[in-house]
């Protein structure tokens, strides 16, 4: 019952903010029904050569392009922009932006990439969507893990050309743009490096032992700082409180046990600590909105 009761509170805290935001995720549903997803090519995972570089021309982008980066680093100048580019940058590029790109040739980016264009239904042309409707250009996703699903998945589709294929395609890219902006709205924004450094030792710390249930006071005790600051640095960088990155963070696991393992869906319940499978079930549907038996059929 405890932890049933921490999981309705950690999703609580999860969607902190949404009620709030209520007009604008109604103004967003009316215009995607009028919005055609269009991809412009294959998606998929792009291993960049040591010597890559990007530089785009003179009229800038033609169309959208999302970015995940899965490995490696690199930055990436957006107009007069830069940004630092390592695992779980998500960037969306949009049509005119001039982008400058280089990367570290002893570690190379590996990228997911989908350029697509958004049409409007009833006349069929292309349009630019307005800025308060449109995801920020960059986000860093910590865990990565169910959004690099999502753009596995999405690849995988860009590699087919049957009819059923047309249909789902443009309808996953309208399920990423809403799923990055939903993140915008919930998420801070960046914060800086070094707020990134300072919190490191305990996120590394809570995704090398997901398993465990830390408490806030021995992290912060570990950092020398006092547990209320630590909640409010944790909330900044990550944009989740401690406990729900902690959450985050274990399911993040349990999706990748799921996928890629053996385990039964108990077995991966106890792997990661949960008292039972039921616990482990009710969380794991609370965050994703899907149960884990339904997740591992479907390979969300």
């Amino acid at each position: 019952m405890r932890d049933m009761q921490l999981g309705t509170s950690i999703n609580n805290d999860i969607n902190t903010g949404y009620a709030e935001h209520d007009g604008k995720h109604a103004l967003l549903a009316e215009v995607l029904h009028r919005w055609l997803f269009r991809p412009r090519e294959p998606a998929g995972l792009r291993f960049l050569r040591r010597n890559w570089s990007w530089i785009t021309e003179t009229e800038g982008l033609s169309d959208y392009d999302v970015w995940l980066c899965i490995k490696g680093k690199g930055t990436m100048k957006v107009n007069s922009q830069v940004y630092n580019l390592r695992r779980g940058s998500a960037l969306l590029f949009r049509p005119g932006d001039h982008l400058e790109g280089v990367h570290d040739p002893n570690d190379p980016l590996t990228i997911y990439a989908a350029h697509f264009e958004i049409c409007d239904c009833a006349t069929n042309n292309p349009i630019i969507a307005d800025d308060c409707l449109t995801p920020r250009r960059f986000r860093l996703l910590d865990p990565v893990e169910p959004f690099e699903k999502l753009m596995e998945h999405y690849a995988n589709v860009t590699d087919h050309h049957d009819e059923l294929s047309k249909v789902e395609a443009p309808a996953l890219l309208k399920i990423i743009w809403t799923w990055l902006w939903r993140l915008d709205l919930t998420m801070p924004r960046i914060a800086p490096d070094y707020l990134h450094h300072k919190l490191a030792p305990v996120l590394d710390r809570v995704k090398a032992y997901p398993e465990k249930r830390f408490k806030l006071g021995e992290m912060a005790e570990l950092l020398g700082m006092n547990p209320d600051h630590l909640s409010r640095l944790c909330r900044r960088v990550t944009g989740y409180s401690f406990q729900a990155y902690c959450i985050r963070v274990r399911l993040a696991r349990a999706c990748w046990l799921l996928q890629h393992s053996p385990m039964t869906i108990e077995e991966v319940a106890m792997e990661l600590g949960y008292p039972d499978i039921y616990s482990f079930s009710h969380q794991f549907k609370r965050v994703y909105g899907v149960a884990p038996s339904f997740f591992r059929r479907n390979q969300l």
